[in-house]
C-alpha cells in the first residue's frame, strides 16, 4: 500500500499529551499534494508497505522531513482522530490480504521443499500446525 497516504497534524504537548487532529481541507495549499508524492515515493524506494514519515512545514510554506522511518509507528485508537485510526486499519489488512496472496500464487519455495525432506520422522504437518493447531492462528477478515 505504498501509494497511500493519510494526513494528520500531531500537536505535541509534554507527558505524552500531545494529540493528532485531522487538517482542514485546503489547509496545507500546495504542500498537501507534495507531501502525498514524496512520502509514497520515500515508500517505494525503502520497500516499506507500512510507515509514518514526519513533516514540518516551514514559515515559507515549504515542507520538511523530519523523521523518514518510522514502520512500525505507535497507532493507539485513543490517540488517533477515528478516520485516521480506521484508515489504517484498514489499509494495514488490505496490505497483509494481499500479502498473503502473492505469496500463495508463487511457486514452492526451494528451501522450505529442502526443509520438509530434512523432517523429524512422525512429523505429518508443518511444525507450527502441529504444535499450535490451525485454529489457534490469528485470522485476518
Amino acid at each position: 500500500m505504498r501509494k497511500d497516504v493519510f494526513i494528520v497534524r500531531w500537536t505535541p504537548q509534554p507527558f505524552d499529551r500531545g494529540e493528532y487532529s485531522l487538517p482542514r481541507p485546503g489547509e496545507l495549499g500546495a504542500a498537501e499534494e507534495h507531501i502525498r508524492q514524496k512520502t509514497a515515493e520515500l515508500n517505494a524506494a525503502l520497500g516499506l508497505d507500512f510507515n509514518a514519515v514526519e513533516w514540518c512545514i516551514s514559515l515559507e510554506g515549504t515542507p520538511i522531513i523530519i523523521d523518514s522511518y518510522n514502520d512500525v509507528p505507535d497507532v493507539r485508537r485513543e490517540k488517533l482522530p477515528p478516520a485516521a485510526y480506521d484508515w489504517v486499519v484498514e489499509k494495514f489488512c488490505a496490505s497483509v490480504r494481499e500479502q498473503a496472496g502473492q505469496r500463495r500464487e508463487k511457486p514452492d519455495n526451494p528451501r522450505r521443499a529442502s526443509l520438509r525432506s530434512r523432517r523429524a520422522p512422525g512429523l505429518s504437518q508443518d511444525p507450527p500446525d502441529q504444535l499450535f493447531g490451525r485454529s489457534r492462528l490469528p485470522r485476518c477478515r
